[in-house]
């Protein structure tokens, strides 16, 4: 397998860019990891701030190149960058899963080997460094105290018939992601759309919400914002209700807690992702909560247990049926949840750090289901 690695992405979506080079670009840019630099190529309008802001070993203008191609007519990137390649004798070169399949063409064309990596790009990525993990911290708090917020609506709200009334007015979806989304921007965060689902739109996992609250229902609030400065992201669930539960819900909300609190004990390096969503299964059933399908509708725990979670919102590893090993210091949600048309939906996300023998939750939300 080669060493020589090829991107091109805008790192404004592409975390693979973004770690390897530090610089934030709405556009594609063209960054070689080579004999152990990283270069980035440039043209005239991001290369001033490349030199300024980008954590690589060297910054090229592409114009540079073009005047060193000695070419009539302006080349596009693809010729720029078999050139640059020949220029430093780089013959092979690993791209992503993701990489224009007609750049590579062109450069298979041209008599460059490119060989599309099977796995990570950027291994390193999986396993955070401290600072990484100060900066998803710091995203979790953020996380925390938007969904506090919630939660002090909540419990400054009342009951009024079929409705839940907070300042003369009915409380719904919206509302909640107006309340969260302004919370997130003065604080530099991307205003990311959280989740906030209630009654029998809680009772599918990715269901945004919309419309009124209703009382006695569970309301799923999935928060996940992402920071203007470091691009970390936080992801933090919390299942709460306003009124009187009914005891079947109040039953799925314990087995969804035990069953989270469960899984943060089977968190750690060298378990197995596939182990540990297995035993959350097993779990609900004991507690009498099956997964299938009810009426053509899948029902119970359908989810995965969790996600990496980084400058990815989700990323490698995966606790699920498809999971994969743990190693020490990465970053994984655990995230168990139960969803029973009729009945209700629950479920609740901590983001916890793998350690040598346990891992180390970052959330210190309470997981409180009933707001008085």
């Amino acid at each position: 397998m080669s060493n020589n690695i090829l991107l091109y992405a805008a790192s404004e979506n592409n975390s693979d860019i973004f770690y390897a080079t530090g610089f934030w670009a709405p556009d594609p840019f063209v960054c070689i990891i080579a004999d152990g630099s990283t270069t980035i190529l440039l043209n005239q309008l991001e290369y001033g701030r490349g030199k300024r802001e980008a954590n690589v070993d060297d910054v090229v203008l592409l114009d540079q190149l073009i005047y060193q191609m000695k070419v009539k007519t302006a080349p596009n990137i693809f010729e720029i960058v078999l050139y640059y390649l020949k220029s430093r004798k780089i013959s092979e070169v690993l791209v992503p899963q993701y990489f224009p399949v007609f750049f590579a063409d062109y450069l298979r064309q041209k008599k460059i080997c490119v060989k599309v990596s099977d796995g990570q790009i950027l291994p390193q990525r999986i396993r955070k460094k401290p600072d990484e993990i100060k900066k998803i911290t710091e995203a979790v708090r953020i996380t925390e105290e938007a969904i506090t917020e919630v939660i002090r609506i909540l419990e400054d709200s009342k009951v009024v018939g079929d409705e839940i009334i907070y300042q003369r007015e009915p409380l719904t979806s919206e509302f909640f992601r107006e309340v969260m989304s302004l919370y997130f921007t003065k604080r530099n965060y991307f205003p990311s759309k959280p989740i906030v689902a209630g009654g029998e739109q809680a009772c599918d996992p990715h269901q945004i919400g919309s419309g009124k609250l209703r009382p006695h229902r569970s309301i799923v609030l999935d928060v996940f914002p992402r920071s203007m400065s470091s691009f970390y992201w936080g992801d933090v669930s919390r299942t709460v209700v306003k009124g009187k539960p009914s005891k079947a819900l109040l039953q799925l909300f314990e087995a969804v807690k035990d069953a989270q609190e469960y899984g943060c004990t089977l968190v750690k390096a060298h378990a197995d992702g596939r182990d540990i969503h297995s035993k959350i299964i097993k779990f609900f059933e004991k507690r009498g909560f099956k997964t299938g399908k009810k009426n053509g509708i899948p029902v119970g725990f359908i989810h995965g247990t969790g996600h990496g979670l980084g400058l990815d919102i989700h990323e490698y590893p995966r606790i699920g049926s498809s999971g994969n090993a743990l190693t020490e210091n990465m970053v994984v949600t655990v995230e168990p949840g139960l969803y029973y048309p009729g009945i209700g939906g629950a479920r609740i996300e901590d983001d916890v750090v793998v350690r040598k023998s346990r891992c180390e939750n970052l959330v210190k939300l309470h997981k409180r289901f009933i707001i008085d």
